[in-house]
C-alpha cells in the first residue's frame, strides 16, 4: 500500500498471495462483450484484474488481455465478460473516479465523498510523488469497445512507430 493519505476515506482492497503469484492464466474464452480499462498498475497480472472485477462487482470475467509496457507507470486491459449486462455492472463500479490502482491492491470508492477523496487524492497529491512511485497518475478509465483487434492493433502500431530509438 503506497497512499497512506487515502486510509480512513476510501476503502482498499489488496490483492490475496493467490491472485499476486505468477500462475498459468487460464482463458475461459471469449464473448462479444468487450471492455478497455485504462490506468492500471503496470505490476497487475490478467489473474489479478479478473480477481478484483469479481470482488468490486461479483461479476465473473471469461478473459483479460493485458497490454504492458515496464518503461511506463502504467498498463492497460482488454477484458471479456459474460454479458452485456456484466458490462453495464462493471462500467457503473470501475467508472468515475471509482477505482485508483496501488501496488499491492486498489483503493474502491462507492460513495461521493469516497470518490472525492480519490479525485481530490489525483488532482492535489498523486502528482507530488512521482517519479519516486512507478504507478498510474489517475483513476481507472473503464469504456466498452466494440473492436478490440482494431484497438490493439492501434496501440502497437502507434508503439512501434513512436518509441523506437
Amino acid at each position: 500500500m503506497t497512499y497512506l493519505c487515502l486510509l480512513n476515506k476510501v476503502p482498499y482492497v489488496e490483492f490475496p498471495m493467490h491472485v499476486k503469484e505468477e500462475s498459468v492464466f487460464r482463458s475461459l474464452g471469449t464473448t462479444p462483450y468487450h471492455m478497455f480499462l485504462g490506468q492500471m498498475t503496470r505490476y497487475a497480472t490478467p489473474r489479478m484484474i479478473r480477481w478484483l472485477i469479481w470482488k468490486v462487482t461479483r461479476c465473473v470475467v471469461k478473459s483479460v488481455f493485458m497490454m504492458n509496457n515496464k518503461a511506463l507507470h502504467y498498463a492497460c486491459c482488454f477484458v471479456y465478460a459474460a454479458s452485456e449486462r456484466d458490462v453495464e455492472i462493471i462500467m457503473d463500479k470501475f467508472g468515475d473516479n471509482h477505482v485508483f490502482m496501488d501496488q499491492d491492491g486498489a483503493w474502491v470508492a462507492s460513495t461521493p465523498e469516497e470518490r472525492a477523496h480519490l479525485k481530490h487524492f489525483r488532482n492535489n497529491v498523486r502528482g507530488t510523488i512521482l517519479p519516486s512511485v512507478p504507478l498510474p497518475m489517475h483513476h481507472v478509465s473503464v469504456e466498452p469497445i466494440r473492436n478490440p483487434l482494431a484497438v490493439i492493433d492501434h496501440v502497437y502500431g502507434y508503439h512501434r512507430n513512436h518509441h523506437t530509438a
